[in-house]
């Protein structure tokens, strides 16, 4: 067995177990000390069974009762997490590596049940060969049991919620950006609330927690309605302790005061309550009818330690606990029910022969803390539903937009070649090799295909530039281009022109008038100077000139009357065969260091627009949780989360005329705002009906209807989306 050996370790059960009396020497320390003393546990609501898991990796369950019936069955250590509901005969549990099965109670001897499809492992392999994971595993089962909800595997971001009585297909799919932590099911299970945890800087290439954030989810629509953040902080883990009711999320902060958000105001309100005379925090818990809050200090130089009972709603001390140490014997982290209050203690344990810089410690059963009187007769909390917190300037249906289930029709693919003289327009001779040749458009590499403004499909193929029926995707007209005869060129569909160089001349040409003297208009003619390379930047031209060791990068726009200017120019040096080079260039893209050349952030903006034609309409961003976001004049008409198979929103493409489409893999959403504020109308397609190959790029055909796609690989594809 390999020990990664990082302070004190003692291996219990398996189990790899740093806790000690003084407290961690590091951030793995603090994690495993964390993981170990909150051992998974779940409490029915009457406050009558209790499920948990021993050091020894068994699975409990316990009626709390003077004589208590336990009965158990063998896991293993990779347990990270156990949720029931009711009196906890059917208990879900979360393995290490993201496996999910069910222990049924109801019999006289507890039996086993994975789920169909699941990859679980024995459970007593997870987690036994190292310090455990930073994975501690997130699970919760509604009130009624008919909702799960459950992160997934380390690494994995999502949260998916399950409905119970139909498993073959989950009923949501939440990515809420950062792993989870707890998860909470609230609002009769409308509604789950996920905390997470943002990672900060490794320690001995073990990743130590940074920051903490809380949000709450709408599970028909799949909308945030609520959240709040937590300022990143390095620090031990028992500074970012936790726990929830539904009404208040509690969190310890680096200086070790008690951070209360109220959850149910808009926007969320933080108090902090200082705990004065406490050195040091080893656990809090919330009561779940939101009465108290439990906050168990290190033990101190005393014979007992304290255990402070606040009032929830103020921070108030209502009582102070001094708990004995019984032969030494610890409080390390308690857990509230709606009854009362679990304690957990470790004990120490002597090991002859091997020094530790402190001693090892060992896990007590749970034990069962009665309510101080002054604890017991607060009220509890009136339940009342939440609401969204919606943006200063929010559309009323801006999160929920109408989803159409309909399937889309493809109507006809074209294979596009990628022999043709096209390759060289991207990194032969008229770019050099400054562009990789599978570089991704847009604001580099030149698109292939594309509308003008006369709503005509081009391809361009190269030699030849390609007219296509919308229809069938059949060729009905095609143009030579200047390429056979040398002359480099690369298209500007939204202006149905070719920008086109040789020599010292920088011109344009319309499409269909390539060979007619007339319709060519240059841009530049520099004798002696030599164009490299030249490139569309939306709707300007950017090009780099050389000239013996001189070299010069200009940017080229039309004014107010429609003639081309030089707007910009860089200055830099020719290297080597006469290869320009501009400061701060890494020698690959022609176009390094253009952004210096824009008037600003807003110029670059717009190029991927102008690429399209798109001049006006709302702006489309991908926002906080992977959303999917619309605005126009300051105004939010779009807020959606991803869901589906994707953890991102991938590539965000604003087709126009208020629509846009999310292109994550073989995946794609298709959103389209309507008129008056109405709810917003959103079209997703699984996967593709003729591959798996990812999708790339994505134009608006609006006579016909239709959506232009672009594959990996070389394929156009011309879908019909079922939208009005």
């Amino acid at each position: 067995m390999h020990l990664l050996k990082i302070g004190t370790v003692l291996l219990l059960g398996g189990l790899l177990h740093p806790l000690h009396a003084a407290g961690p020497t590091s951030e793995a320390e603090a994690h495993a000390e964390y993981v170990f003393s909150h051992r998974p546990v779940w409490v029915s609501a009457d406050g009558a069974w209790r499920v948990s898991v021993n050091p020894q990796g068994e699975l409990l369950r316990e009626a709390q009762a003077s004589k208590p019936t336990v009965q158990r069955i063998q896991l293993g250590p990779g347990v990270r997490a156990v949720a029931s509901h009711g009196p906890g005969l059917k208990v879900w549990v979360l393995g290490e590596n993201g496996c999910l099965l069910q222990v049924d109670f109801s019999g006289p001897t507890p039996k086993r049940q994975t789920e169909p499809g699941a990859k679980c492992p024995a459970l007593d392999e997870a987690g036994s060969d190292d310090l455990p994971s930073y994975f501690s595993g997130a699970l919760a089962v509604s009130a009624d049991g008919q909702l799960l909800a459950h992160s997934g595997s380390e690494g994995d971001q999502s949260v998916t919620v399950l409905d119970l009585r139909n498993k073959k297909k989950p009923m949501r799919t939440l990515w809420p950006a950062l792993p989870a932590v707890a998860l909470r099911f609230e609002d009769d299970g409308q509604r789950l609330a996920v905390l997470t945890q943002e990672r900060g800087e490794a320690w001995e290439d073990i990743p130590g927690p940074s920051s903490l954030q809380w949000s709450r989810w709408d599970l028909r629509s799949g909308a945030l309605w609520n959240e709040a953040q937590r300022a990143g902080h390095l620090g031990e883990l028992r500074q970012h302790l936790h726990s929830a009711s539904a009404w208040q999320q509690f969190w310890l902060d680096a200086q070790g005061e008690v951070q209360a958000l109220d959850t149910h105001s808009c926007p969320v309100r933080v108090h902090s309550w200082p705990l004065k005379n406490e050195a040091a925090i080893e656990s809090l818990s919330a009561d779940p009818l939101g009465r108290w809050l439990a906050v168990l200090a290190a033990p101190t130089q005393a014979k007992t330690q304290r255990l402070l009972w606040l009032d929830a709603r103020t921070g108030r001390t209502l009582h102070i606990s001094e708990l004995p140490l019984p032969r030494g014997a610890q409080g390390v982290a308690v857990q509230a029910h709606a009854q009362g209050l679990l304690l957990r203690r470790a004990s120490a344990v002597q090991r002859s022969g091997e020094q530790y810089d402190h001693s090892p410690w060992r896990l007590q059963p749970w034990q069962n803390l009665p309510l101080p009187p002054a604890v017991a007769a607060l009220a509890p909390r009136e339940t009342s539903p939440t609401a969204p917190c919606r943006e200063a300037k929010e559309a009323p249906l801006a999160r929920q937009p109408e989803r159409i289930a309909q399937p889309g029709k493809i109507l006809w693919t074209l294979e596009l070649d990628p022999r043709k003289a096209w390759d060289e327009a991207r990194k032969g001779p008229c770019n050099r090799l400054d562009w990789y040749a599978d570089y991704q458009h847009p604001d580099r590499t030149p698109r292939r295909w594309g509308l003008s403004p006369q709503g005509q499909l081009f391809v361009d193929q190269g030699d030849e530039l390609h007219q296509l029926d919308p229809g069938t995707g059949k060729l009905l007209a095609r143009w030579p281009t200047p390429r056979p005869t040398g002359v480099c060129s690369t298209p500007s569909f939204a202006r149905a022109q070719f920008l086109n160089w040789q020599g010292d001349t920088l011109s344009l040409r319309p499409f269909a008038a390539q060979w007619d003297p007339k319709a060519r208009q240059t841009l530049e003619q520099r004798p002696g100077w030599r164009v490299v390379t030249a490139v569309w930047l939306g709707d300007q031209v950017l090009a780099r000139w050389v000239k013996g060791k001189q070299a010069e990068q200009h940017l080229y726009r039309t004014d107010a009357s429609g003639r081309w200017t030089q707007a910009a120019q860089r200055k830099g040096i020719a290297q080597g065969v006469g290869m320009p080079w501009f400061e701060g260039d890494d020698g690959h893209n022609s176009a390094i260091g253009w952004h210096e050349l824009m008037p600003g952030p807003a110029a670059i903006d717009n190029i991927e627009r102008e690429e399209r034609g798109v001049r006006a309409g709302p702006r489309w961003s991908a926002g906080r949780y992977d959303s999917v976001r619309a605005e126009q004049d300051g105004r939010l008409l779009l807020w959606d989360g991803v869901s589906g198979a994707s953890a991102n929103v991938g590539q965000l493409v604003d087709l126009g005329q208020g629509r846009a489409v999310s292109l994550a893999g073989a995946r794609l959403t298709l959103y389209q705002l309507r008129e008056g504020e109405q709810s917003a109308l959103r079209w997703e397609q699984q996967g593709r009906p003729d591959g798996d190959s990812p999708w790339i790029d994505a134009l608006w055909w609006d006579e016909p209807k239709l959506l232009l796609l672009a594959r990996h690989g070389g394929t156009l594809v011309a879908l019909r989306p079922p939208l009005p």
